[in-house]
């Protein structure tokens, strides 16, 4: 049960930082149009949009690693206490 939880958030983790890596490629490709298109609102919002949603698998990820050692203890079977 351990070992599967610990595949399991670091599985997890590399997926987000998958999701990281896809949503930076986004980003510059919004910002290369909005450079081109001379001020769109709506890649404005787009760009927020996508940079919010870094931040949020950056956090995501963050969390991931630094509760990776509660995950394995509540796993072993250990209290909290």
């Amino acid at each position: 049960m351990i070992l599967y939880l610990n595949i399991l958030v670091a599985l997890t983790a590399g997926i987000a930082l998958v999701n990281v890596a896809l949503l930076i490629s986004l980003l510059t490709i919004y910002a290369r149009i909005y450079k081109k298109t001379k001020g769109a609102s709506l890649l404005l919002t787009l760009i927020f949009f996508a940079g919010m949603l870094i931040l949020h698998n950056l956090i995501a990820v963050y969390t991931y690693f630094a509760m990776e050692s509660l995950y394995s203890r509540f796993a072993a079977g250990n209290t909290f206490s």
